[in-house]
């Protein structure tokens, strides 16, 4: 794959067409938001403009909150966020950041990789990986266990240097851009430099992954060494918005001392779901807590689980839905939860909730029928007893 080489100047915020023409909103000020509308983080917001994105400026953001817009989200086209991606390189992350794929397969797929050289001495290198809505759960967390297993494997690293530098010794363009960033050093001493500054993963997703907000939640290896970033798209009239979450700073900002470490509470999860999703919550823990004081609920970075002797149940709060995954077969769950959606996780999953062959997870997204979920796990509470 031939890599592109992108323009350094990134365009002063992008103004929407036909802005003035956009009606002042009506005096319907008390109505309630749906809650299952989406909400548009802009923080990190671009306008697309074919292949290019623009930062979305401040009067678009304002037009859109004075006149109470609810831009629609629609689905990426397969393969159409890494072209979004690829071409805007230094819009979504920095001027110094070159972006290519060597084309070699490591860990079951082919990454590309994203080099940082604002501080040459200690570059950033992250393997990136393109994550579509499509792409299973399970194998993609297969791969990335794989792929971090290796990263402190001095032959492995070897290997992989010297691919990407003979890739980059065979792409004149790619071989110019990156010596205007180092200079006169080799490039091969240049990239044994950049792994040995603890390179990361980057997973450049279509949407959250609930699975793998658990492993980044459990396991300090991916909590240092994976930074997932979710892009949305939007569709505002004529205009299509696109979001990023975090934005670069973030992404390289995550790094933060163990003794910073922060406290998750309920109120964390409770921030950004509607209210609908805390009243299924605290009905579900006001009736097994009633049945059990003893019953905890403990709340972390990415789920709330509840334990009593031991993990039981992990409840995930989302916008449109509570996925719970409960440490149960999915035999018996199915027997006694009939009207609310049961998922069948993939081994990989289940062997990471150290439930192998004994968990799944219920789809919650309204409050009728909740006396199946809470009857469930007041028999899970019992039987953990004996």
């Amino acid at each position: 794959m031939k890599n592109r080489t992108l323009k350094n100047q990134t365009k002063k915020g992008a103004h929407p067409r036909g802005i003035s023409s956009i009606k002042t909103p009506k005096a319907e000020q008390n109505k309630k938001e749906d809650p299952e509308l989406p909400k548009v983080e802009y923080r990190n917001a671009f306008l697309q403009k074919e292949k290019k994105l623009e930062p979305l400026s401040l009067d678009y953001k304002k037009a859109i909150e004075l006149n109470q817009a609810k831009p629609a989200e629609k689905k990426f086209r397969p393969g159409e966020l890494e072209g979004l991606i690829r071409n805007n390189v230094q819009e979504l992350f920095s001027k110094d950041c070159i972006l290519f794929n060597p084309c070699i397969e490591l860990a079951g797929f082919m990454p590309s990789f994203l080099i940082d050289l604002k501080n040459s001495a200690r570059p950033k290198l992250f393997f990136v990986k393109f994550v579509e809505a499509k792409e299973s759960s399970g194998q993609l967390l297969l791969r990335i266990t794989l792929l971090l297993s290796q990263f402190n494997n001095e032959d492995w690293q070897k290997r992989v240097i010297a691919m990407i530098g003979e890739h980059i010794g065979s792409d004149k363009p790619m071989r110019k851009k990156l010596q205007e960033g180092i200079g006169r050093q080799n490039h091969y001493d240049f990239l044994r430099s950049a792994f040995s500054n603890k390179p990361q993963v980057m997973l450049a997703a279509e949407n959250d992954m609930p699975e793998l907000n658990g492993f980044m939640g459990t396991y300090s290896e991916w909590a240092d060494k994976v930074r997932p970033v979710v892009f949305r798209r939007f569709q505002n009239k004529g205009d299509v918005i696109i979001t990023m979450a975090p934005g670069y700073p973030g992404i390289l900002g995550n790094n933060k001392s163990r003794k910073d470490k922060p406290v998750f509470t309920e109120e964390s999860h409770f921030e950004k779901v509607p209210g609908i999703i805390r009243s299924i919550y605290e009905e579900i823990k006001s009736a097994i807590l009633k049945a059990d004081k003893t019953v905890q609920f403990n709340s972390q970075k990415f789920y709330i689980s509840l334990k009593k002797q031991r993990n039981l149940a992990f409840f995930h709060l989302r916008k449109k839905a509570i996925s719970l995954v409960v440490v149960n077969s999915e035999r018996d769950t199915r027997k006694q939860v009939r009207h609310h959606e049961i998922k069948r996780l993939p081994e990989s999953v289940q062997r990471f909730w150290n439930a192998p062959n004994n968990c799944c997870t219920i789809v919650i997204s309204g409050e009728k029928y909740l006396s199946e979920v809470i009857n469930l796990l007041k028999k899970m509470v019992r039987n953990s007893d004996q």
